[in-house]
């Protein structure tokens, strides 16, 4: 008896019901799809189809864990001063900032990234 299970991600490359169907046909054990990019209504869609091409199948799913994603700094860099402070709002444009936080709610971030240190004026 088989103990290693075969899983195989499906994603852009992959998601074609023809690729699909190679897998199952090759002994893919589970299929792997990440939620973690592309809207809901996108990943649910590719969710049911691998489903319909392969019923027997196991099905993993990768969620997005908790994350800040940046959104648009436009074309200068912004450059945070000691004592300075970012704030992180929904939406998208301009010099505004994005983050994954309930409105009105303080978040502390680490600052141990290179490119994110606090340096003094004029540096």
């Amino acid at each position: 008896m088989r103990r290693t299970k075969i899983v195989a991600t499906v994603g852009p490359a992959s998601e074609s019901d023809e690729v699909i169907q190679a897998l199952v046909a090759a002994g893919v054990d589970v299929l792997r799809l990440s939620f973690a990019h592309g809207d809901l209504p996108s990943c649910i869609d590719r969710l049911r189809r691998v489903r319909a091409l392969a019923p027997d199948l196991a099905i993993m799913v990768d969620i997005p864990g908790p994350k800040i994603r940046a959104g648009s700094f436009g074309t200068a860099p912004v450059t945070l001063e000691l004592g300075s402070s970012l704030i992180l709002e929904e939406g998208f444009g301009g010099r505004r900032y994005f983050g994954w936080c309930r409105y009105g709610q303080a978040r502390t971030l680490p600052a141990e990234f290179v490119d994110a240190r606090p340096t003094p004026h004029g540096r």
